[in-house]
């Protein structure tokens, strides 16, 4: 089947940037208004969708936490997720510590509970009543003595189909409260396996290829990444969802959070860029959220999930040409410097 393109006219444009997608149709955007190098591809209803596309629409929350309240921050995300189903997503997910704020810091144990809890039953609940699957982004989890910082993920019909604790816990603070994982998380679903992280997972190389050998075909990675940590952001996950072959997602915090509750750790707060984006098996960005607008909002675009399988077999895909015997010394571990003290090595 041929694929016809057009550049899209004022009206698809606008429609577009409203996020009312329409898959009948193929459209690129004029090269100015797509700085990003964003192709949204849809289907001319004259030819319909290829047989062997697998559309999914996928709705990326960036949140502005309130610190340290959990039930106003939930009922903010029950909004979200019932106006997600006014707009057809398939999957929503959500960003790291949204329903109690990043620096609740020693009220986050009082506020953390088992999963699956009350929190997480009733986030489920609300998106299955939606038909969406949820990726419920990082919530502190009551484990034992243990404090986890833990994406759970609700299938279709609001069961508990995973969940992944996170493994590298950022600087001093996360350290202090927060016990890591000790995985790399990949669950099965009915659109395929699912790469799960947390925020500072997401930034090692290794980590998204682990789950890229586990074949996942979406890694999603609910952060709460801070400024000025922009470059960083917007060069691993393009560059990662290239060499691995597959779709991330990146669910931002955004706004500035007072350092109130955290203490010494960050006493004039911190401010979090936003920038959630989805991202293709090509390292180009889809939709990503209105930098201007740093209040909490949802962003949706539709994935075809075909992609990724073509996108892993291209000629030299360099995942299918490792040489695993030359990569030993990855599993060695090396000390981090201290502060001030360039990395050597």
């Amino acid at each position: 089947m041929k694929l016809r393109k057009r550049t899209a006219n004022s009206d698809e444009i606008r429609s577009i940037s409203q996020n009312r997608l329409d898959s009948s149709t193929s459209i690129i955007l004029p090269l100015a208004l797509n700085p990003l190098g964003a192709t949204l591809w849809l289907y001319r209803e004259a030819f319909g969708t290829p047989c062997d596309a697998m559309l999914v629409r996928i709705g990326v929350v960036e949140f502005r936490p309130e610190t340290g309240e959990k039930e106003r921050n939930i009922r903010k995300g029950l909004d979200i997720i019932e106006e997600a189903g006014n707009q057809d997503v398939n999957i929503l997910c959500f960003p790291e510590l949204w329903t109690t704020g990043y620096l609740a810091g020693p009220r986050l144990r009082e506020l953390a509970e088992k999963i699956p809890g009350s929190t997480t039953r009733a986030l489920a609940s609300a998106s299955s009543k939606q038909g969406m699957l949820l990726i419920g982004g990082a919530v502190p989890e009551l484990a034992g003595r243990n404090l986890y910082d833990t994406v759970f993920v609700a299938d279709r019909k609001g069961s508990l189909l995973g969940k992944h604790r996170k493994a590298h816990l950022w600087g001093d603070y996360e350290n202090e409260y927060f016990t890591p994982g000790q995985e790399c998380t990949v669950i099965s679903s009915e659109f395929g396996k699912l790469g799960l992280g947390v925020c500072f997972d997401g930034d090692f190389q290794e980590y998204s290829r682990v789950l890229a050998l586990k074949r996942a075909k979406i890694f999603f990675n609910p952060s709460g990444y801070p400024s000025p940590d922009q470059e960083d952001w917007r060069v691993f996950y393009s560059c990662f969802a290239k060499q691995n072959g597959f779709y991330i997602v990146c669910a931002n915090l955004v706004g500035h959070e007072s350092g109130t509750l955290a203490g010494n750790f960050y006493p004039d707060g911190v401010d979090f860029f936003g920038e959630s984006r989805i991202i293709d098996p090509f390292g180009k960005t889809i939709i990503q959220s209105d930098p201007r607008r740093m209040d909490t909002a949802l962003y949706v675009a539709q994935i075809d999930l075909s992609i990724v399988e073509k996108a892993q077999s291209r000629p030299f895909f360099n995942l299918n040409y490792r040489r695993p015997e030359l990569y030993g010394r990855l599993t060695t571990r090396r000390r981090a410097p201290r502060r001030g003290v360039r990395a050597t090595g």
